[in-house]
C-alpha cells in the first residue's frame, strides 16, 4: 500500500462526472490555499472531476470537494494509514452520506471508531 496516497473509492456521478475518495499521509507544512500550517497526519479527501476518455478536468470550489484530518500524527504509522483506509472502504456509503451532509465531526468519528455506522446501530 502506498505511503502517500491511495484512492479508496471512485463513484460515477453520471454525465462523465466522477468522485474519488482518497486516503493520504501528509508530512505537514504550508497549506498553499491560505498559507496556514497543515498538520501532520492521515487525511481523507474527496475530489469531483469530469473524465472524457483519458482527460480529467477539475475545477476549484466545487460542492463536496475537500479534505479532513482524521488521525493527527507526529510521524508516519503504517497501521494508522491501513486502519483509516479499511474504515473508509468498510463504511463508504455512510462516509459519503455524512460527507455530503457536511458533518466533519461525524465523518471523523465514523473513521476512528468513535461512532458506529448507522447500519450497525439499527
Amino acid at each position: 500500500m502506498s505511503k502517500s496516497n491511495t484512492v479508496v473509492h471512485t463513484q460515477d456521478l453520471g454525465d462523465s462526472q466522477f468522485r474519488d475518495v482518497t486516503v493520504y499521509y501528509e508530512k505537514g507544512g504550508i497549506n498553499y490555499w491560505d498559507y496556514s500550517r497543515k498538520p501532520m497526519g492521515i487525511y481523507v479527501s474527496v475530489t469531483r472531476y469530469r473524465r472524457e476518455g483519458a482527460i480529467r478536468t477539475w475545477s476549484t470550489g466545487q460542492k463536496g470537494d475537500g479534505y479532513l484530518l482524521i488521525v493527527p500524527l507526529d510521524r508516519y504509522r503504517r497501521r494508522a494509514f491501513t486502519d483509516t483506509t479499511e474504515a473508509v472502504k468498510a463504511n463508504i456509503e455512510e462516509f459519503l452520506g455524512r460527507w455530503d451532509a457536511g458533518d466533519p465531526d461525524g465523518v471523523a468519528a465514523l473513521l476512528t471508531g468513535q461512532a458506529e455506522p448507522a447500519a450497525a446501530a439499527a
